[in-house]
């Protein structure tokens, strides 16, 4: 959406959106997520699509565009659609005339994308967007800009807005707004210019610079600098024009090139005479860090208050802060920190984005990893090595002043080690984008890599609509087999739907596979499971069904890890598991004298200390689940212990067993989870046991919703609630896998059905969150 247009031009520029419901500025009651769904299909399993950006037509809220960059092809893209984001056509942008590339630059030697996803609707039926394009030696990137005089059906092949210069010299990562006009729209342009280093430095002189047009795209004016001429500047945002027509744009400004003694700040340049002369202020002085900056994003309202939303390190990590003013920027508001996790908990959120809607409701998306969970206590809460990132979603009605509570858009977290472009080391510098596309309606667009495998590396554009006025119940989707082993196949298509994971580039995937009749294998092995990015598979002593197999297949696992001796799983399973394409020796058997034996043996498995670690007694686990497996409410807990990678240990109802005491020594763990009420595991036999904090009483309501409450309380998605059939201890088990990999909070019920789930999730106070039920359970 183009957010800088002057007068009524500006009014026009975002939808005619309905004010927020009834009742409480920030009542979320009527505020729900749709399903997360595909752009547009595509048959090409290695497609890599990213950088999206979204703009609404102004005179109706049904017609969007989308461009996005596609990296295998060095290709820029566009999309449209008539139905308010439901179906989408589309073609790809072209360069000028004898470019070495047809569309857009492609990646550069670091990885990274040279353009930003951006376009605005203009006058009539005018669509524009601007992305990088290289000439040929020995120019560098140039700055292009298309136009699609149709409403984004066809762009026509893009003219140059600023030409490249030499080879060492980029113009990359465009933004771009329009003020539509019938007698020609003026467009605004920012570009990054980047100059190479001296002395081997991987950045030389960087500056935010300026063009524009005032017929429509013909003709570019002269580009300058708009940052002054003793700092370097970078990660511009888009231009957005007052209703007295001055241009505003916000960068990050340093003043010296060493990043790591780099004095930054975050700037905004100002010109009152259509980009002629810039003055420059400080908007803020808070930290940020050396490769995630600030990135901000600008909005204006129809009475000239802008706003700003970015990152900052103000606690120390990265959060999302929003500041106003009210008098042309020359004061700001304090920061209003919008994330609302806890403060310095080491979690990033990155590459925020913000829209407004003509009655003044802010719209902020960005990515968040609070719900990436260490595999050890020495890595902290957010870790070394970021693999997991979802998307979030707030919104303020009171001016920024006071935002809603977080809403989670992804209904499975994002895996940043599959896809083209890793982000796992470094914050993206291209975020989620949102636009309103109707009465309390939000668009939502970001790239993810759900349908990716270690393979393919598949990125793709994906969706979801918000409704801040959602009506009926809240959806339940039912996920039913004949079997387990078939439960098991179906839940391992939800929740891995492109096969199998990756990390640093390699395979990780490692399935688990438990006999059909043994609930503490699969109890413990779910755990085991989510810590190789895997599903636990259902077998049975006669070996695996032809549907197990074919899943197998379809994963592409790196290894396998088999519950049981072969009693239980026999020698058959070894040699399907073969067939399978897994290697002799990446098949791993775990078994144990006991079934509190082999708990313990997967749990040493699971132990990511190494040798020093382990000689200087740190803790293996910060804390161990601890169940009696023929309790009804063993698996209450499945779904927590695999996120946070928690042991499952097993008791009897009157004592420990010696093997499980053996295990808490072993792995120095200092917090015990105890699921269930004395029925289940009386107090005398906990004694011994560090720091027991009890999950629930003797009735299975009471323990899946103390287990509910204690998964919010350590920070486990709350929009997905998976509700499983508790008359089976191994499914319940199997969906608790699942949910801990998509990421959602499990219950455990009577076979529910939809109405019992229902009543189950608002029961333990869920409803107000939930997005959509997920039911499992054999149907039998």
């Amino acid at each position: 959406m183009s957010l800088g247009r002057s007068g009524s031009a500006l009014v026009a520029a975002v939808l005619l959106c309905g004010a927020i419901p009834a009742g409480s500025a920030h009542a979320a009651a009527g505020l729900r997520v749709g399903p997360n769904y595909l752009l547009r299909s595509d048959p090409r399993p290695a497609r890599a699509r990213d950088v999206v950006g979204l703009a609404v037509d102004p005179s109706n809220p049904r017609h969007l565009v989308e461009v996005n960059q596609e990296y295998r092809d060095a290709k820029c893209e566009y999309h449209v659609s008539f139905n308010a984001g439901k179906s989408w056509s589309g073609g790809t942008l072209k360069a000028p005339e004898g470019y070495a590339h047809e569309s857009c630059s492609p990646l550069d030697d670091g990885g990274w994308a040279r353009l930003n996803g951006t376009v605005a609707f203009g006058s009539g039926n005018s669509v524009y967007t601007t992305f990088s394009g290289f000439e040929g030696e020995p120019t560098g990137d140039s700055i292009l800009v298309a136009k699609s005089g149709d409403g984004g059906r066809k762009f026509a092949r893009a003219t140059v807005a600023i030409p490249g210069q030499v080879a060492e010299v980029e113009y990359i990562r465009p933004e771009i707004a329009v003020v539509p006009s019938p007698e020609g729209d003026t467009i605004y342009i920012t570009a990054w210019r980047v100059a190479p280093g001296e002395g081997g430095a991987s950045f030389g002189p960087q500056s935010v610079m300026f063009t524009s047009s005032t017929d429509g795209g013909k003709t570019f004016s002269a580009p300058m600098q708009i940052n002054g001429p003793e700092e370097t500047a970078r990660e511009q945002s888009q231009p957005v024009v007052a209703p007295d027509g001055t241009i505003y744009i916000a960068y990050r400004g340093i003043v010296v090139h060493n990043f790591a003694a780099a004095r930054q700040s975050l700037r905004l340049a100002l010109s009152s005479d259509g980009g002629r002369t810039w003055t420059r202020r400080t908007i803020s002085d808070e930290r940020a860090t050396a490769f995630s900056g600030f990135m901000p994003k600008l909005a204006i309202d129809r009475d000239g208050k802008l706003y700003v939303v970015y990152q900052a390190g103000l606690h120390g990590d990265n959060d999302v802060f929003l500041r106003s003013s009210s008098d042309a920027a020359q004061t700001w508001s304090e920061p209003v920190r919008i994330n609302d996790d806890a403060e310095a908990n080491a979690v990033e959120q990155n590459a925020p984005w913000l829209s407004l809607t003509p009655e003044g409701r802010i719209d902020v998306t960005w990515y968040d990893r609070r719900h990436f969970y260490p595999e050890s206590p020495s890595t902290g809460h957010g870790g070394t090595s970021v693999a997991f990132e979802d998307v979030y979603y707030a919104y303020s009605s009171d001016g920024g002043q006071t935002f809603s509570p977080n809403r989670r858009i992804t209904d499975r977290t994002r895996d940043l080690d599959v896809g083209v472009r890793d982000e796992t080391n470094f914050g993206p510098f291209w975020g989620a984008q949102s636009v309103p596309v109707g009465r309390n309606k939000v668009l939502v667009a970001w790239s993810d890599s759900r349908l990716g495998n270690a393979d393919t590396d598949t990125q793709d554009i994906f969706l979801a609509k918000v409704d801040l006025a959602a009506r009926g119940a809240v959806p339940v989707q039912e996920v039913g087999a004949s079997s387990s082993a078939d439960l098991s196949v179906a839940l391992s298509r939800l929740t891995y739907p492109g096969g199998g994971e990756e990390k640093n580039d390699a395979p990780v995937t490692k399935v688990v596979v438990v006999n059909e009749r043994d609930t503490e294998a699969a109890l413990a092995g779910a755990i085991l499971a989510r810590s190789n990015s895997a599903p636990v598979l259902v077998g049975s002593r006669a070996g695996l069904s032809k549907a197990v197999r074919r899943e197998i297949v379809r994963l592409n696992p790196a290894g396998a890890y088999i519950i049981g001796d072969e009693k239980s799983l026999g020698g058959g399973v070894e040699e399907q598991l073969k067939k399978a394409g897994i290697a002799e020796d990446a098949i791993a058997r775990i078994a144990g004298k006991n079934a509190p034996e082999t708990a313990v043996n997967i749990a040493i498995e699971m132990d990511p200390r190494t040798d020093e670690q382990k000689e200087n007694n740190a803790p293996a686990f910060s804390s161990a689940v601890v169940v009696n497996p023929s309790s009804s409410s063993a698996a209450a807990a499945t779904a927590l212990a695999a996120a946070l990678r928690y042991p499952v240990l097993f008791t009897n109802r009157n004592s420990i067993p010696q093997e499980t005491k053996d295990g808490f020594e072993t792995f120095g763990i200092p917090e015990t989870l105890v699921v269930g009420g004395s029925d289940d595991v009386a107090d005398a036999a906990l004694e011994g046991l560090p720091e027991v904090t009890r999950l629930g009483g003797n009735a299975r309501n009471a323990v899946t919703t103390a287990v509910a409450k204690e998964s919010l309380g350590r920070g486990m998605p709350k929009n997905i609630i998976y509700v499983a059939n508790g008359n089976s201890t191994l499914d319940a088990a199997l969906l608790g896998a699942a949910a801990a990999r998509r990421g959602g909070i499990m219950l455990v019920g009577a076979r529910p059905g939809a109405g019992g789930a229902r009543r189950m999730v608002s029961a333990a106070g869920l409803a107000r969150t939930a997005d959509r039920i997920i039911t499992s359970g054999a149907k039998r």
